[in-house]
C-alpha cells in the first residue's frame, strides 16, 4: 500500500467510526493523543491539502502501524478501504 492509501484508511477510521463506539473511550483518547500529528497528517494528504515530507510520512507510517495495532490487525497487507481492513486484517 502507498501512503496515500494508508491517509485515506485513517481518515476514514477518524471521520465515520471515532464516535460509533466502535473502541473503549480509553484506547481512542490514547490512540488520538498519541497521533496528535500524524492524524491531521494523513487528513490533509486525504483532501489533497498538503504534501508529504520524508518525515511526514515517517510520522504517517507510525500513525498506521498505531491503528492497525489498536484494530489488531496486520498493518502490513494491502488493504483497499477500512472495510476491507475490518473484513481482511
Amino acid at each position: 500500500m502507498d501512503i496515500n492509501e494508508k491517509c485515506e484508511i485513517i481518515e476514514e477510521l477518524m471521520r465515520d467510526h471515532i464516535d460509533n463506539n466502535l473502541l473503549d473511550g480509553n484506547e481512542i483518547d490514547e490512540f488520538v493523543s498519541f497521533n496528535n500529528l500524524g492524524i491531521p497528517l494523513a487528513q490533509c494528504i486525504s483532501y489533497n491539502l498538503a504534501t508529504l515530507t520524508a518525515l511526514g510520512e515517517e510520522i504517517v507510517e507510525g500513525t498506521w502501524v498505531s491503528m492497525c495495532e489498536l484494530l489488531e490487525v496486520d498493518p502490513n497487507k494491502d488493504y483497499q478501504d477500512l472495510d476491507d481492513l475490518f473484513l481482511n486484517g
